[in-house]
């Protein structure tokens, strides 16, 4: 409840919107920046050829998902 507010939708009172609180934008937020944070620490740790050979992954799996040949 502390981070989500439902609201009925004044046009069509079978549907309930929601969304996030000041609050649960604040976790979100928080958590993101953390996560964040933990992506940059394991690629600081990779190699340069590695980060290289990822994005290459990257760049396969975007083509391959969205059907686009490089």
């Amino acid at each position: 409840k502390e981070f989500v507010a439902r609201k009925r939708d004044p046009e069509d009172r079978r549907m309930v919107r929601v969304a996030l609180t000041a609050k649960g934008r604040r976790i979100i937020s928080r958590f993101e920046e953390a996560r964040k944070k933990h992506i940059e620490s394991i690629l600081r740790q990779m190699t340069s050829q590695e980060r290289k050979d990822l994005l290459n992954i990257f760049k396969t799996l975007h083509a391959r998902i969205y059907g686009k040949a490089e």
